[in-house]
C-alpha cells in the first residue's frame, strides 16, 4: 500500500469511529521523509503504543475499538475509547512529554464527532520545534529548517532511543 493510499484508509478508519464512541487517538511517529518504515521505527512506535495501553488500564479507560496499520506511511494505530476527549488529550499529552523520545510521537485526539483536541484546548501552548525552539507549526508552513537538519535531529534521537532500550532490555548500563 502506498503513502496515499494508507493515509486515506487511515482516514476512512476514523471516519467509522466518528458518532460511535466517545473519543479516539490516532498515534503515529514524527519522521521526515518518504522512508517511514524499519524495524527500528517500528520498535520505537511500538514501545510508545504499549505505553499509551498501559496508561489508559492505569487510568480505567476502556477502549472500544482498535486499529493498527504498519504501511510505507509509517506504524499507525487508532484507539476509540470511552474516555471524555479532554481526559484523552492529557493522557496523550502526557506520553508525548513522558520523555525525549515523545518528540517523534504525534497522538492526535478527537471528540466523537471527528473534532480534533488541542494542546490550547486544555490549556497548553502548541508544541515547539525540536530545533529551534519555536512554534513547530509555524516552522513547519515556512519551512525553516532544511530536511537534513530535521532528519539528522531525528535520527540521532532514534540512535539514542535504540541504545537505551538495548541497555534496557538487557540490563545493562
Amino acid at each position: 500500500m502506498g503513502i496515499l493510499q494508507a493515509r486515506e484508509r487511515r482516514y476512512e478508519k476514523q471516519l467509522e469511529l466518528i458518532g460511535r464512541v466517545n473519543s479516539f487517538c490516532t498515534l503515529n511517529i514524527n519522521y521526515p521523509g518518504n522512508s517511514k518504515i524499519n524495524d527500528d521505527l517500528i520498535s520505537f512506535f511500538m514501545y510508545h503504543y504499549n505505553l499509551l495501553q498501559k496508561l489508559l488500564i492505569k487510568e480505567n479507560v476502556i477502549v472500544v475499538g482498535e486499529y493498527t496499520e504498519f504501511s510505507r506511511a509509517g506504524p499507525y494505530a487508532q484507539l476509540g475509547t470511552t474516555c471524555e476527549p479532554v481526559c484523552l488529550k492529557k493522557l496523550a499529552v502526557n506520553i508525548e512529554n513522558s520523555s525525549k523520545f515523545g518528540r517523534m510521537m504525534d497522538i492526535d485526539v478527537f471528540d466523537s464527532r471527528g473534532s480534533r483536541i488541542s494542546r490550547r484546548d486544555i490549556g497548553l501552548p502548541d508544541r515547539t520545534c525540536p530545533i529551534c525552539g519555536g512554534n513547530v507549526f509555524v516552522c513547519i508552513r515556512e519551512k525553516r529548517h532544511e530536511s537534513e537538519q530535521v532528519r539528522s535531529f531525528y535520527n540521532s534521537l532514534l540512535d539514542e532511543f535504540r541504545k537505551e532500550s538495548y541497555h534496557f532490555n538487557t540490563g545493562m548500563s
